[in-house]
């Protein structure tokens, strides 16, 4: 994140370690109480300390304990532009019966009781010494119940925060059903929500393609709400945009907002063939911040999630059939826009360019693509043409891109009415940029609504010795 250049912020709360054993046993009965305040009040003293941190640009993530504490956040405050989630607890009551380690949730969800003191001393605070169990607490009070008094679902009608919510399959420790959970309530509040699902991985992502997918995913979505990098070349993104009932026609329509997961949806084929809770604060002017606590627990590494489901507003260009559409003709339902990081490079040097999407419809569209944001061959028909108009010749790696998109294996993204998907295509893996000159780029997609070929506007890209 301090690459990409936010301020990470990490803050040691209740239950971390370093201050004793007295401080680790602070969270204990506790869990959304004392260290959600310590969190708080270290990114206040960040804020006041350092003045380049764009409070306005704020965002917070966290993994196990840490992705609970997420979950509270998203649940009792607006101060953060957007939420990362990774294997975090949702709703107690469920998770109690479906982890592998039984014995934390009853050790961790005991009620605290006072014990009062016979020689005139003050009274103190224990916790019950039996196992905390659910249904022992279900004629009592919230107020009294831990499992009900923390449980961030209780809160969720309050979330309004963007999240990404991260889950994995085989994580046993705190089961996928409190991810699926917590994205099903989000998207039927609509709050700006999306999915990362990993059908093989645990409580971390420990895969190296996994992890890459983990942390281009995450990075992405802490830009897109801060407006930062690719976001903030393009100034793309637009607000959230509520979206109205309607009934229920097809699965394209059963969710609201962008969701990944594993299988393939039938939209798909319009033409046969996880670390503890951190806040990321962003910068214009001013510099992001990111604050982390460090987690009551072994601190977990960095998981990152695995295969995303996939399916796409309309196969490539290069497929489609019917007449060209200019973007934004007010006929399409989405417009294509990119722009050059660089507009002059070197022979042989990298040469990018960004692609952005945006839905000008009223109801969410599915946008298929190779799993990552560094692929969009594999989404759209990108041509370089070179002084002379003439095409320029592909390489075999863009030959076989341009070949195999209606059979390669796609990630679905579920865009809302107003927003945008963003990916970054590199040139020089697609055509031979190997003479210096002037060429110019435009790309373009097949609209599954018209059936009409949405182009881009045109970037030139002068290519130098």
């Amino acid at each position: 994140m301090a690459a990409s250049g936010y301020v990470v912020v990490m803050v040691n709360p209740r239950g971390s370690t370093g201050y004793g054993q007295a401080f680790i046993d602070g969270v204990s009965g506790d869990w959304g109480g004392k260290a959600y305040v310590d969190l708080m009040k270290g990114l206040d003293a960040a804020e006041a300390k350092y003045p380049f941190i764009d409070t306005a640009r704020e965002c917070a993530l966290g993994g196990s304990y840490g992705g609970f504490m997420a979950n509270w956040i998203l649940t009792h405050t607006n101060r953060f532009a957007c939420i990362v989630t990774h294997d975090g607890m949702f709703n107690p009551q469920s998770a109690y019966g479906a982890t592998e380690e039984l014995w934390f949730n009853e050790w961790e969800f005991r009620e605290p009781t006072i014990i009062p003191d016979g020689k005139g001393h003050a009274a103190k605070q224990t916790l019950d010494p039996m196992p905390a169990q659910p249904w022992n607490y279900f004629d009592r009070p919230v107020a009294q119940d831990p499992f009900r008094k923390w449980s961030p679902m209780l809160s969720i009608r309050n979330a309004k925060t963007p999240t990404l919510v991260i889950h994995s399959q085989r994580d046993y420790r705190l089961d996928v059903s409190e991810g699926f959970q917590l994205f099903t309530a989000l998207q039927r509040l609509n709050v700006p929500s999306k999915m990362l699902y990993f059908p093989d991985e645990g409580h971390w992502i420990l895969k190296p393609q996994n992890s890459k997918l983990w942390y281009e995913t995450v990075g992405d979505w802490c830009d897109r709400w801060t407006k930062t990098n690719a976001y903030a070349l393009t100034a793309s993104e637009g607000p959230a945009v509520p979206i109205a009932p309607r009934p229920q026609t097809g699965s394209s329509e059963r969710r609201m907002g962008t969701r990944i997961g594993v299988s393939r949806p039938a939209e798909m084929d319009e033409e046969k063939p996880a670390a503890p809770p951190v806040a990321t604060a962003k910068a214009g002017k001013r510099a992001p911040a990111v604050a982390e606590p460090a987690p009551p627990m072994a601190a977990p590494s960095v998981a990152t999630p695995s295969v995303a489901v996939a399916s796409g507003s309309g196969p490539a260009a290069s497929s489609a059939k019917g007449k060209p559409s200019p973007a934004g003709d007010g006929q399409s339902s989405f417009l294509i826009a990119i722009s050059a990081p660089n507009d002059e490079v070197q022979v042989g040097a990298e040469a990018r360019i960004v692609i952005t999407l945006r839905n000008l419809s009223d109801r969410q569209m599915l946008f298929a693509h190779r799993p990552g944001m560094n692929n969009p061959e594999f989404s759209y028909r990108i041509e370089v043409r070179n002084a002379a108009g003439h095409e320029v010749e592909e390489t075999a790696y863009g030959r076989e891109a341009r070949q195999r998109q209606q059979t390669e294996g796609r990630t679905v993204d579920y865009v809302q009415p107003g927003m945008s998907t963003m990916q970054t295509a590199h040139l020089e893996r697609l055509v031979n940029l190997n003479r210096p000159g002037r060429y110019t780029v435009r790309v373009s997609r097949v609209d599954p609504a018209t059936h009409a070929v949405v182009r881009s506007n045109e970037v030139t890209l002068n290519v130098v010795p």
